[in-house]
């Protein structure tokens, strides 16, 4: 799985305030943070 870099200041913002999702017109994607473990291709929640 290949992480995406979010550049724009909004989705930063979005992202950052603690909000447990972000909606894009009808669509709500939940957020979460995860850790990537050294030389794999791993992630953990």
């Amino acid at each position: 799985m290949k992480a995406i870099k979010i550049q724009i200041k909004d989705v930063l913002e979005a992202v950052n305030s603690g909000s447990p999702y972000i909606e894009i017109g009808n669509r709500k994607f939940l957020l979460f943070e995860v850790e990537q473990y050294p030389d794999t291709d791993v992630f953990m929640r």
